[in-house]
């Protein structure tokens, strides 16, 4: 979840803040190949949850069986392949790409654009994400896939989880997940949406033209000595609307959950005293 809202966050500020604001603009072909550089922080964001991974179960390594401690160390190694593939083929999908984009394409040749292969490592990237998804629609495949004991299976499962968890071939019904999903799914999307036209956008006017005037002297000079701009006003100006964006999804699931519950248990009469007798009787 957080990891969703860190990518969420890059994704409207790159919108907010290229062409004319609208999320219509993410159609514009340079806005959407910025907004492509969020698989670049996804994998960063993946490497940093391996590593975190090994920190945490570090001390629990003399109890862990040789695979456990294989599939530490792939995970690891996969997350910071991707790190290094995932920028690298991003840097050619730019005629003139900016800022660090064209540093990469510096060290590797500045041969002609290739946006078709940062593709190909975009899908191959989500393809466990893809595959996830799939099993998460459709419970009664991953019913089967858990409890299988072919080797490609056991193996696929043994990458994503291991095999003895509590819950296993355990799956809720197709339509209470659908309604599970449609909550969230209705609830991220009124988060979204809020945050972008109330929290991101409105910023984006003013952090420009704050950026745009040069100050010459700094009060407090020692903290941003080489600074050309007050970026100490921008950060004011964000930090408490980025505090707000992360923890604004706990109030909607407030608002969501009394709503649907209310809903929910006012068509299931739920509490409701049939007449006097009810009263009577207890």
């Amino acid at each position: 979840m957080w990891s969703f809202f860190i990518l969420g966050l890059q994704v409207m500020v790159i919108v907010a803040w290229n062409g004319s604001g609208q999320p219509s603009s993410i159609f514009n072909s340079d806005v959407f190949k910025k907004v492509l550089s969020v698989f670049i922080t996804a994998a960063i964001l993946k490497l940093g949850q391996a590593v975190l991974d090994v920190i945490l179960s570090w001390k629990a390594r003399q109890s862990m069986s040789f695979h456990v401690k294989l599939r530490y160390v792939l995970k690891v190694v996969s997350a910071a392949s991707w790190v290094i593939i995932l920028p690298v083929t991003y840097a050619y999908t730019w005629r003139d790409p900016p800022g660090f984009a064209q540093t990469i394409k510096s060290w590797f040749g500045n041969s002609s654009n290739s946006p078709s292969l940062f593709i190909l490592a975009v899908v191959i990237y989500l393809s466990p994400n893809i595959l996830a998804a799939i099993l998460f629609l459709f419970p009664f495949i991953r019913r089967f896939l858990e409890r299988s004991n072919y080797r490609i299976v056991m193996l696929m499962m043994w990458w994503s989880q291991p095999r003895l968890y509590v819950g296993r071939g355990m799956h809720e019904s197709t339509f209470s997940l659908f309604k599970y999903t449609m909550f969230w799914v209705l609830l991220i999307m009124t988060k979204l949406a809020f945050s972008y036209y109330i929290e991101i956008k409105p910023l984006v006017g003013p952090t420009k033209a704050i950026m745009s005037v040069h100050v010459s002297t700094y009060q407090w000079h020692e903290f941003f000595p080489r600074a050309r701009s007050n970026i100490g006003v921008v950060i004011a100006l964000w930090a408490p609307i980025i505090l707000v964006y992360f923890m604004d999804t706990q109030i909607w699931y407030a608002i969501f959950s009394t709503l649907f519950g209310g809903i929910y248990g006012a068509f299931r009469r739920l509490g409701e005293a049939l007449g006097h007798g009810a009263f009577r009787d207890q």
